[in-house]
């Protein structure tokens, strides 16, 4: 017994020529049965000594000549009983079988997963193609198709978050102050209500047959034919000698509208307007009457009479035409002589016997001027009686 216990602690060597198997012992055999692991052969170590065989003493030791027993045969089986070969004799323990070499086991696990995937790919090969083939089902109309209610309500989108922009800062300049140059403020013109420009000189407005001209120098109403509204116009009152613009019959020498000028040797005299003057022409014998800004108006010349000729008989010694051209005159201050009817503007009178004056015109410009001016200067002229001897 002693030594059955030694061989089932330490395994049992299968006798032979000199080889050795370690049989696991039988009480290890359901654990690897439990998990469901063949038992595997464990080889002896080359190095090791092998241990002798326990002699039992009811166990006749073979002969050495004798050839060592058979191995038993692995059942494919691992749970199978192993074969023990012909029956031990009463007494004769129980040898265990011999665990089969690893190579062999590997092949049978490599073959058994094969033949399992094999089958499983074919079976997989089968299925799809019937399924392929099979006509599929018509989908469902659109309309009757409802989606599933979610299990999750949708949760709210979050707002928004307005990240408010910070501006950057902005420093200000400093303020520029403008220097204001102060402006002084025009003065305010006064409105007056300015005249309307004044009419040519020549022009008579009011047609009394007095001039613009004519109507500022004797203060005449260039708008009205009579001034002082006697009944008279203003043009027969002047040529009469009278003042036009008098309340009452006024001479115009009284009203201080003219005055009387007197040549110093040769004893003439007239009327000459307010403002004007008398003055000795470029030639010999002759004085101009001059307006107020020294335009000559009228003029006055003295002529030789040698012969001692009457005026008329002297003017028409001058020109054959002289007959029909003369007529006689008088001014209203008591001098007599000749005017030639074809030139209004000119008259002759008898200053003494061997002297004839001549009053005209100054020229054709001073006439349209002044219209009435050679009138008014004839019917002033007067001749004095101390030259007449001469």
């Amino acid at each position: 017994m002693a030594d059955a216990s030694t061989s089932e602690t330490n395994g049992t060597a299968a006798a032979g020529s000199g080889a050795k198997y370690y049989v696991m012992p039988e009480r290890f055999l359901p654990l690897t049965r439990s998990a469901a692991l063949p038992a595997a052969s464990v080889a002896a170590p080359a190095s090791a000594v092998p241990m002798p065989a326990p002699v039992s003493p009811s166990t006749p030791r073979p002969p050495e000549s004798s050839p060592p027993p058979a191995p038993p045969s692995v059942s494919a089986d691992p749970f199978a009983p192993i074969p023990t070969g012909a029956a031990s004799p009463p007494g004769t323990p129980e040898t265990p079988a011999a665990i089969p070499p690893d190579g062999e086991d590997r092949r049978r696990k490599l073959l058994l997963g094969g033949g399992i995937l094999l089958v499983a790919l074919l079976a997989a090969g089968i299925t799809s193609y019937f399924l392929l083939r099979a006509p599929k089902p018509p989908p469902p109309p659109a309309a009757n198709t409802a989606k599933p209610p979610s299990a999750t309500p949708p949760q709210p989108k979050p707002a928004p978050v307005n990240t408010p922009t910070v501006p950057p800062v902005v420093v200000p300049p400093a303020p520029v102050v403008p220097v204001v140059i102060p402006v002084p403020e025009p003065e305010p013109v006064p409105i007056v209500n300015a005249p309307p420009p004044l009419p040519s000189d020549d022009v008579d407005v009011d047609g009394d047959g007095m001039s613009e001209a004519e109507e500022r120098a004797f203060g005449t109403d260039p708008t009205r034919r009579d001034t002082d509204a006697d009944g008279y116009a203003d043009t027969l009152e002047l040529v009469n000698l009278y003042n036009p613009s008098g309340i009452a019959p006024e001479r115009l020498v009284d009203a201080g509208l003219v005055y009387e000028y007197e040549h110093p040797t040769d004893h003439w005299s007239v009327y000459v307007p307010k403002g004007w003057s008398v003055a000795s022409g470029t030639r010999s014998g002759v004085w101009e009457i001059r307006d107020g800004s020294g335009v000559a108006v009228i003029g006055v010349e003295l002529l030789e009479n040698a012969s001692r000729m009457a005026v008329d008989a002297w003017l028409r010694k001058q020109s054959a035409s002289v007959d029909s051209a003369v007529a006689p005159v008088s001014t209203r201050r008591g001098a007599s002589g000749y005017q030639l009817t074809e030139t209004q503007g000119s008259t002759y009178f008898a200053l003494t016997a061997t002297r004839i004056l001549h009053l005209r015109t100054a020229d054709e410009q001073s006439g349209r001027k002044y219209p009435n001016l050679f009138p008014l200067a004839l019917q002033s002229l007067r001749m004095s009686t101390r030259g007449s001897a001469r």
